[in-house]
């Protein structure tokens, strides 16, 4: 089949591990597929401009999109949450008018941001797919259709190294993310001083502008920053002894994917999370990771891996063994195609 796939942009992370990791495999199953992303991307920042400006360009980009690719001569149209972040649902009203059939996928609370646009898309979906059951809860509200896929890792990519012993010198914690999220290292920001003050720990942050990033998080501790890069990822993931995950509780946190442990989990990186929305499910605290409810379990179990008081094993192994099962590329590839082909 035919099947085009609107996404938010190529380095949007919605967009890298909901729709370009199954391309390849969808390819080779004889399905065609043209992916179309966003532009700017959904994340571009242009100080210059304004943000007006660049959700202008966007508007035309995806207008343009809709009448060149000529959307009614697909047998499938993928759309990766929205086409624009705004409360305004007209363009998707327009695209779901020349669309045969349109699935429409969320991965984060768009329904807590814009209630009534979530209900409007939801409702003129042919089928919804859901990243969490949080978010199948709320589009079972409005579609009959909804099909449960979580984020998702192709571990043919995530190969599995293990870190079982703790480090014998420095100790490195860290975190990646997009730069909109840096607020939610708050949460730790004083831990980690004080762990810094006792042990040798230091920070290593990946995020799309690291110098920025920093000047936003002035940690005293030894702390390094690096440039996300699709090409680098793991290799930089793969620098980091223990990765974390804190997040505040609140109505947009709840329904997030948790893509950040997954990616811990299946490296062999221990993970540490805030037990909010999804995360609560994904980690089973001391079996495959740790959870983690008030600075002072973050120091408590932070200390306890820096200082080698844990046996790693079992829980490394227990985490990628929890990706092999339920959050792989390859696991849920089926339910993908069911969806898009209608079955």
């Amino acid at each position: 089949m035919r099947i085009l796939f609107l996404t938010s942009g190529k380095r949007v992370p919605s967009s890298r591990f909901r729709v370009h990791q199954f391309i390849p495999h969808l390819k080779r199953l004889g399905h065609r597929c043209v992916v179309s992303p966003c532009r700017p991307d959904k994340y571009d920042s242009f100080p210059l401009v304004g943000f007006l400006s660049a959700q202008l360009a966007r508007k035309a980009w995806r207008q343009f999109q809709i009448s060149r690719l000529k959307p009614d001569k697909f047998d499938a149209v993928f759309l990766e949450r929205e086409l624009l972040s705004s409360p305004r649902f007209g363009l998707e009203e327009r695209l779901r008018s020349v669309t045969k059939r349109l699935i429409l996928d969320v991965d984060d609370g768009l329904f807590a941001l814009h209630p009534k646009k979530f209900e409007r898309l939801a409702s003129m979906a042919d089928a919804v797919i859901a990243g969490n059951g949080s978010i199948q809860q709320e589009a079972e509200r409005y579609n009959d259709n909804v099909t449960l896929i979580p984020t998702c890792l192709d571990l043919e990519r995530y190969r599995f190294q293990g870190k079982f012993e703790s480090p014998s010198s420095w100790t490195t914690i860290g975190w990646t993310g997009t730069f909109a999220n840096l607020s939610y290292l708050d949460e730790v920001a004083d831990v980690i001083e004080r762990l810094g003050s006792r042990h040798n720990v230091r920070f290593h942050l990946i995020t799309e502008n690291p110098d920025k990033a920093r000047q936003k998080i002035p940690l005293s501790v030894a702390m390094r920053s690096t440039s996300w890069s699709p090409k680098t990822e793991l290799e930089d993931l793969l620098a980091f002894d223990i990765g974390i995950m804190p997040m505040p509780d609140t109505d947009w946190t709840r329904h997030k994917c948790g893509l950040k442990i997954l990616q811990y989990m299946a490296l062999g990186i221990p993970a540490v999370a805030s037990p909010v929305g999804v995360n609560a499910s994904i980690i089973q605290d001391g079996v495959n990771g740790f959870l983690a409810d008030s600075p002072a379990e973050w120091f408590d179990v932070l200390q306890r891996l820096a200082t080698g008081e844990v046996d790693l094993r079992p829980i490394i192994k227990g985490a990628r063994k929890t990706v092999e099962s339920d959050y792989s590329v390859s696991g849920n590839l089926c339910k993908l195609i069911a969806v898009l082909e209608g079955d």
